[in-house]
């Protein structure tokens, strides 16, 4: 991790393409501002952002072209003239690349999302579009994690039980491990273990890198997720 930002350019491995997710060192939280500041940083050009209005939906866009998308978590990109965008705060960024097409999407992952299959519903879209399993690679950045996300008995019947430990010390409160959900439905998809990368960290736990809104409520700022083409 740099003071700065993560990059998991590396792990795609394709000359051109970024894919860069910020930290709490990053920038001053001013909305659409700091979309522009951080893909000039990363040497992504704004005038090709992809904004997409996320609203824990399993929506997702083909984007052709840049702009702003209304009620949409995914978005997926067949044009290499769009960067990507989505902000986070517990939730799992979730990026994907087509290596043999160089298509991507990004998928902003919550746990509602996640129980409406927002993951499946945007990959499946991607095959729509001559994308295959083998040659899909995916990261899943960090995320709040089985440690600290916590539900009640409101919603805890949303989740499979394989998911799912009882807090002892609390009645009625219970840990669900959302990246295990996850991972549980890119296997479905038959997506090779080998082509996803799992970032450990748990933007609650790690207080001097990362936002969380479970951790700091109302008053917590947002990491960037963008991928693009330089």
């Amino acid at each position: 991790m740099s003071n700065n930002w993560i990059s998991y350019s590396n792990f795609f491995d394709i000359v051109g393409l970024k894919a860069v997710f910020s930290n709490r060192n990053t920038l001053s939280n001013e909305g659409v501002h700091d979309r522009i500041v951080f893909s000039e940083l990363i040497g992504l050009n704004p005038k090709n952002l992809v904004i997409p209005k996320q609203t824990h939906s399993s929506n997702y866009f083909v984007c052709e072209s840049p702009g702003n998308y209304p009620d949409t978590d995914a978005v997926i990109s067949i044009n290499k003239h769009v960067v990507l965008s989505m902000q986070v705060a517990d939730c799992i960024p979730i990026f994907i690349v087509d290596i043999e097409k160089k298509y991507t999407a990004l998928i902003h992952a919550g746990w509602r999302g996640l129980v409406t299959n927002i993951i499946q519903k945007t990959i499946k879209q991607m095959f729509q579009h001559g994308c295959e399993t083998k040659n899909i690679k995916i990261v899943l950045g960090p995320s709040i994690k089985s440690c600290c996300f916590e539900v009640s008995d409101d919603v805890i019947h949303q989740f499979s039980q394989s998911i799912i430990t009882r807090n002892r010390n609390k009645k009625g409160k219970y840990w669900v491990d959302l990246l295990a959900l996850a991972k549980k439905q890119l296997s479905e998809l038959s997506i090779n273990d080998a082509n996803i990368y799992v970032d450990q960290n748990c933007t609650s736990c790690e207080i001097d890198h990362f936002h969380s809104y479970r951790r700091d409520g109302m008053k917590a700022g947002r990491m960037l997720a963008l991928i693009g083409w330089v």
